[in-house]
């Protein structure tokens, strides 16, 4: 691991200088944007420019079952997030597992009983995108992955895991 920075600019107005926006113990990585062609995406999926995510824009789905999956290589797998107020909750999988995702939280009966995922997603581990504000950062998906390519399938689900979210 090395002490890593992100550097970048919010807003983009014509006189925005360049700063630091993250600090912290970084692992080399590779990087495979939403926009690649190595990522393959059903239908259901909009993508908008935003100043605020990593990439200037960023892709989001509000009908359950909208999906998209990536091959990568590597022992250690994080996803680019941006977080909102609209924020809700999709399913990861990795190389065909549900639980695989070591670093996420895992859907409960509780979870379902309070109408924050689907049956068939209990026990499947999951990321939910709400903030109370705008919030970007890299969440890390697994560890402890064997150094070779897998599968990461991401998948909507049509629900939210916090009330305060205005869609899902």
């Amino acid at each position: 691991n090395y002490y890593g920075m992100l550097w970048g600019v919010k807003g983009r107005a014509a006189n925005t200088a360049a700063s630091m926006t993250s600090t912290g113990l970084f692992a080399p990585a590779l990087v495979t944007w939403h926009t690649d062609a190595a990522v393959v995406k059903s239908a259901g999926w909009t993508n908008t420019t935003n100043t605020s995510s990593f990439s200037g824009a960023y892709r989001y789905a509000t009908a359950a079952g909208a999906a998209m999956d990536v091959d990568v290589i590597g022992h250690q797998i994080s996803l680019a997030t941006y977080f909102s107020t609209n924020g809700g909750c999709a399913v990861v999988s990795i190389d065909g597992d549900y639980t695989a995702a070591n670093r996420l939280p895992k859907f409960t009966a509780a979870d379902f009983a309070a109408g924050k995922c689907r049956e068939a997603d209990i026990g499947r581990r999951y990321v939910q995108c709400y903030a109370s504000g705008t919030v970007v950062d890299f969440l890390p998906l697994a560890d402890g992955l064997t150094d070779t390519a897998h599968t990461v399938y991401l998948e909507a689900t049509g629900t939210k895991a916090f009330t305060n979210a205005s869609d899902v």
